[in-house]
């Protein structure tokens, strides 16, 4: 069990995967979650705080983050190193309130003309495609 702070992450650990010959994979978990993704953020907030030479990027998503990295001067295992050695840090991480970001969308005709091919594959209409989508809040 992987223990981030006071956040607890199932059964296993993360998993390091090579996703190029300059990026490396944490996978947090398979699956899309609140817990995942909070641990993907504290990963890369570690990283912002305690930056390694030749580390060049950290993206975020959803239950991973990829670490982009320059591959004349890290290796694939350097990285990982590094990572796992953040995350055994105990936690101390203030938690960060998310930002609520309202962004306009506009549907159907020539900003969204899969609309209606959308939503007769999701067997809605394009009204309850909307109503769906507007609906709820997104991380």
């Amino acid at each position: 069990m992987v223990v981030l702070g006071k956040l607890t992450l199932g059964k296993s650990s993360p998993r390091y995967i090579a996703a190029s010959d300059h990026t490396l994979l944490v996978r947090f978990s398979r699956e899309m979650s609140a817990e995942a993704n909070d641990a993907a953020l504290r990963l890369m907030r570690r990283v912002d705080r305690s930056p390694l030479e030749g580390i060049a990027d950290v993206a975020p998503a959803y239950a991973s983050l990829i670490v982009r990295f320059d591959p004349g001067r890290l290796a694939h295992s350097d990285v990982e190193t590094y990572l796992r050695d953040l995350l055994a840090r105990e936690g101390g991480e203030e938690a960060t309130e998310p930002r609520i970001l309202d962004v306009p969308v506009v549907y159907g005709g020539e900003y969204g003309p899969d609309l209606e091919a959308t939503a007769a594959l999701c067997h809605v209409s394009a009204e309850r495609l909307v109503e769906l989508h507007t609906s709820v809040s997104y991380r």
